[in-house]
């Protein structure tokens, strides 16, 4: 069997090659190898820069440092684009119970931070145009030129800063059910992005649980994860888990310390009770059915 593919292999070397050259032979594979093994370190430190550089409040003192780089280099960009405080007003008139909402939480937000279970203080988050560094140099010259000739191009209208929210202010107390509606292009993903720390907002205030989400306060973002449970529209559990074993792994994640995972175990059980999983709370969740993931 061996020699088989042995006679197979140095056939196809011989028929591609015209000799009998190892695999690992630079002109076989052997460059690709080194470039694959040497490359494969710096490319796993950029996973851990760009890791520890996303918003969320991942990486202690050096994960703030490049979180404090990178929205210091959007700022430049969106100022670079005109965005200032007179770019961030509200250009449509607001019904009179969200202009009436708006004006409460501006008045009350001192005592509001720490009654309310999730604050949100004229929140703005303006995207900059997804281009590269050469095409805001080029796009400069470009610009400079349609405003000479007095002329602005549909490209350059379509590369203007995008307003994904826009001054969203609003409280939700303890034991309220909140719906946030909007139409496509809202914000509403945003405004969630927000809330669970993924995104930095431009400007603004938010809080949930009194604990500020925006990741200017160190170690705000981590205490405040504690508290939010987020069920995503695209279902994010590990197939592969069981249910108690995700519920643990969670637990974890929102700073259970190991010395009080033995009640939690305890409490986990309790809650599959409540919420009619008992049976199933050992089952991978790959056997679990379309109405018990939600519930998951």
């Amino acid at each position: 069997m061996v020699s088989f593919w042995s006679n197979i292999f140095f056939h196809e070397k011989r028929e591609v090659l015209g000799d009998e050259k190892s695999a690992f032979h630079p002109d076989v594979a052997g460059t690709h190898i080194k470039w694959l093994y040497g490359l494969s370190l710096p490319y796993f430190f950029l996973v851990v820069l760009l890791e520890y550089s996303g918003d969320g409040g991942s990486g202690g003192i050096i994960g703030r440092a490049l979180r404090i780089v990178k929205n210091s280099i959007e700022k430049v960009q969106l100022r670079y684009y005109g965005v200032t405080a007179a770019y961030r007003t509200q250009t449509d008139e607001l019904d009179a119970d969200v202009a009436q909402e708006k004006e409460f939480v501006l008045e009350h937000k001192d005592e509001l931070k720490t009654e309310a279970s999730v604050l949100i203080v004229d929140l703005w988050k303006v995207f900059p145009p997804p281009t590269s560094v050469l095409g805001r140099f080029l796009g400069y010259f470009r610009k400079l030129w349609n405003c000479l000739r007095k002329q602005q191009t549909q490209e350059e209208i379509s590369k203007k800063p995008k307003k994904a929210v826009q001054g969203l202010s609003t409280q939700i107390m303890a034991g309220d059910t909140f719906g946030l509606l909007g139409v496509n292009g809202a914000g509403k993903t945003t405004t969630m992005a927000v809330l669970t720390g993924d995104t930095h907002p431009t400007s603004g205030e938010a809080y949930v649980a009194g604990y500020d989400v925006t990741g200017r306060t160190s170690g705000g973002v981590i205490e405040a994860r504690k508290h939010i449970g987020f069920c995503p529209q695209i279902d994010p559990l590990l197939e592969l888990m069981t249910a108690r074993e995700t519920l643990t792994m969670y637990g974890k994640l929102r700073g259970v310390p190991s010395n009080q995972l033995v009640s939690f175990s305890v409490c986990i059980k309790q809650f599959f009770s409540i919420i009619g999983l008992q049976l199933i709370r050992l089952t991978y969740i790959l056997n679990f059915s379309i109405l018990h993931r939600p519930k998951l």
